[in-house]
């Protein structure tokens, strides 16, 4: 599997947004693993970056004469999920598109738009949360949850951030170690048909099929 050149000229009338490179790989791999088709993956470069990035892709579609169909963000929550959904808002609508006023919802089109937030809607964190979710209860994942509480009591933990670290510690079990979670995507690390992932599929079919 490959990651697509996000720099891309448009491809696709339907755009599914993302912040970086590892959500790239991420959500490539998503959308293999659920043979869902025709939807181009967007790398825009930061959660501060959504603006100009749709600028640019609407620039592009009218010189092309391109009708965008479909357009879905998706965006980790950090956190504050309310502002992270707020914010992507207010980067639609600077750009006269439409935004819905809840996460995993479109609101029509065309374009229609839709928006999904990292890791449920609701929670604090982003898509290394979601990932850890999916495999929190394997064996691998407990070694790991012990090595963080070692870390922990031996006072030994400078990270701010204790989903990556978990993921991390997960996939330097793997038979290829990787360190971020879009890497252990493409390499079939996470499991996709687990529950967790329900809602987010959910909104990335709607995004290829409205």
């Amino acid at each position: 599997m490959t990651t697509p050149n996000v720099n891309q000229a448009l491809t696709s009338d339907r755009l599914l947004l993302v912040e970086g490179t590892d959500e790239v790989n991420l959500t490539t791999a998503m959308l293999c693993r659920w043979n869902i088709g025709g939807v181009q993956v967007v790398r825009v470069g930061g959660k501060y970056q959504f603006r100009t990035r749709l600028d640019a892709l609407l620039s592009q579609a009218r010189s092309k004469g391109l009708q965008l169909s479909a357009i879905g963000v998706m965006r980790d929550a950090y956190e504050a999920p309310k502002s992270a959904l707020q914010s992507v808002m207010g980067a639609l609508r600077s750009v006269d598109l439409p935004a819905p006023n809840s996460q995993g919802a479109f609101v029509p089109g065309p374009p229609s738009v839709g928006i999904f937030i990292l890791p449920d809607g609701e929670s604090r964190g982003s898509v290394e949360n979601l990932c850890w979710a999916s495999v929190k209860d394997t064996a691998a994942a407990q070694c790991s949850t012990s090595y963080l509480n070692c870390l922990q009591e031996s006072t030994a933990l400078e990270s701010t951030n204790c989903a990556k670290t978990l993921v991390h510690a997960y996939l330097a079990a793997q038979e290829d170690p990787y360190t971020r979670a879009g890497e252990g995507a493409l390499k079939g690390y996470w499991p996709f048909d687990h529950p967790v992932f329900g809602p987010l599929q959910e909104f990335v079919r709607h995004l290829a099929l409205i």
